[in-house]
């Protein structure tokens, strides 16, 4: 027994039944934005303004449904296709951690901070209302649908309130920050903020530094590694563009596709740069020769760099590096990340050949348009 009233399922038979349809066109909406490949950061522009948008009008009033989390990661997995598990939600929710500008929103708190908002602006009596619903049953023993009382919008309102306030969260406080704000900022964007900051799990980025650099096998010892690969990030968050950001985030996190780290999907291939060593790895690219030629070489026909070759200097951890080879090296990776897939997914015939070329015309890319061309400059 169940119907639908202003797009939601109400009734007793109605439990779950308003999440349906949003849930089938949030897949839909991820899958097809997935697959335009937009990029780190018009990837999670997209995602908040087209893609979780569709869910945000149920879960004003509808508890979340226990499927979220799983469709959640199923939204980040084609958002930031790679090898499985190259990044988890945790990173992905945690970029300014690492100096990104934006990261992907948590839903479940999205959908507390929505709760909130209608509470604060339309339903501030549900907790009275709340302890009405409850109070029926003992006044009424053989009222039918206990559980469809249970599941009262009233109710889901108050328990989202109960939970906030538990945490120190109150809709006074929120609103007086709403009030002292010099910018504008809405009241469900500074619950949103006060609820992740209360609310999500803790997440360690020097733990996650010191476990992805177990793979690179760093002459940098622990302790020392993670505070220089946070001191990169930032000179790149302040100077760099936000693909050579994240392009280096993501050889930190061995997200590249390779053969190596997709064996079951991608045939064996050797070096696609054609310097003859015989694996598809992400570490051998980072010391390649031809890549290494490339970096050497006089601007602007090269990068200029004349430390010496090693995963360290290519990963920018080599100590003695300025902060201005510090960016080129990351324009090279950039550069390098974008030639080794350009070779990859093109057609055989169509594989290009003068790999210089390519490297200095994706580094070029890296860099336009904004101040960081004149790195390039001899």
């Amino acid at each position: 027994m169940a119907a639908k009233y202003l797009g939601f399922i109400i009734g007793p038979g109605s439990a779950g039944q308003s999440w349906t349809k949003p849930l089938q066109k949030y897949a839909h909406r991820f899958t097809t934005w997935g697959s335009m490949r937009l990029g780190a950061f018009l990837g999670m522009l997209a995602y908040k303004s087209f893609i979780s948008s569709v869910l945000s009008y149920i879960w004003q009033l509808e508890p979340n449904p226990d499927n979220l989390l799983d469709d959640f990661e199923k939204a980040l997995r084609k958002m930031m296709p790679g090898p499985g598990s190259w990044v988890s939600r945790g990173d992905l929710c945690n970029l300014k951690a690492y100096g990104f500008p934006i990261e992907f929103p948590d839903p479940r708190w999205t959908a507390m901070a929505a709760k909130l908002r209608v509470v604060h602006q339309i339903a501030s009596d549900c907790e009275q209302k709340h302890k009405d619903i409850q109070i029926l049953p003992l006044e009424m023993g053989r009222r039918p649908f206990p559980s469809w009382h249970r599941r009262c919008y009233f109710s889901v309102l108050a328990e989202a309130l109960s939970l906030c306030r538990d945490r120190g969260i109150t809709l006074k406080r929120i609103a007086a920050i709403e009030a002292s704000c010099d910018r504008a900022r809405s009241f469900q964007n500074i619950a949103e903020e006060a609820i992740s900051s209360k609310f999500r799990d803790p997440y360690f980025r020097e733990s996650r530094i010191r476990a992805h650099g177990v793979f690179w096998k760093f002459s940098v010892l622990p302790g020392h590694l993670e505070t220089r690969v946070l001191s990169r990030f930032r000179i790149l968050a302040e100077r760099a563009p936000l693909k050579v950001w994240f392009v280096y985030f993501r050889t930190m996190w061995n997200g590249w596709v390779t053969y190596d780290r997709m064996k079951q999907l991608l045939p064996p291939r050797p070096c696609l740069l054609g310097c003859g060593y015989d694996e598809d790895r992400v570490d051998h690219y980072c010391c390649c020769n031809v890549y290494w030629s490339f970096l050497r070489r006089p601007r602007p026909q090269g990068l200029g760099i004349q430390s010496e070759r090693s995963k360290d200097t290519a990963l920018l951890l080599n100590k003695s590096l300025s902060d201005e080879d510090v960016l080129r090296l990351a324009i090279g990776l950039y550069a390098l990340y974008r030639t080794v897939n350009a070779v990859r997914f093109s057609e055989p015939h169509e594989a290009p050949s003068d790999f210089h070329r390519l490297l200095r015309m994706f580094a070029k890319q890296a860099v336009n348009a904004s101040n960081g061309r004149q790195l390039l400059l001899p």
